[in-house]
């Protein structure tokens, strides 16, 4: 598109305005979808929009991505193929924390981790 018209340059510019007000909506909230039908909410910190494809002549091949980057999570235990998760960086302590259960894949990936040896603790009855 930049090639057959130079001012096709600022259409990102001008479709991720658009959408701010829709990004602001969410109040740093993104939900993600579940295999139980129940939506996960999860807070992000930074939002990127991304014209993947676009046609002018069909609507239809039109396709653009918004990637949604949360803050640190803290992995408590991985079931099967399933990550449970808590938001923030937690270490091992008997404080309540909410928690998600997610799959990676199409909708969730993880793009970086650091890995902590967070003690153990025994609790006797």
């Amino acid at each position: 598109m930049k090639s057959n018209n130079p001012k096709a340059n600022s259409l990102r510019y001008k479709v991720g305005f658009s959408i701010g007000l829709y990004i602001r909506s969410l109040q740093n909230q993104i939900r993600l979808p579940h295999e139980t039908g129940v939506a996960i909410q999860l807070p992000f910190e930074i939002s990127e929009f991304e014209i993947i494809q676009s046609n002018i002549t069909d609507k239809k091949l039109n396709s653009v991505a918004i990637t949604y980057t949360t803050g640190a999570c803290t992995l408590l235990q991985i079931i099967g193929e399933y990550l449970l998760l808590s938001a923030g960086d937690h270490n091992n302590n008997e404080e309540w924390q909410d928690t998600l259960i997610v799959k990676p894949g199409k909708a969730i990936s993880i793009v970086g981790y650091q890995e902590k040896n967070i003690p153990l603790v025994a609790v006797n009855d």
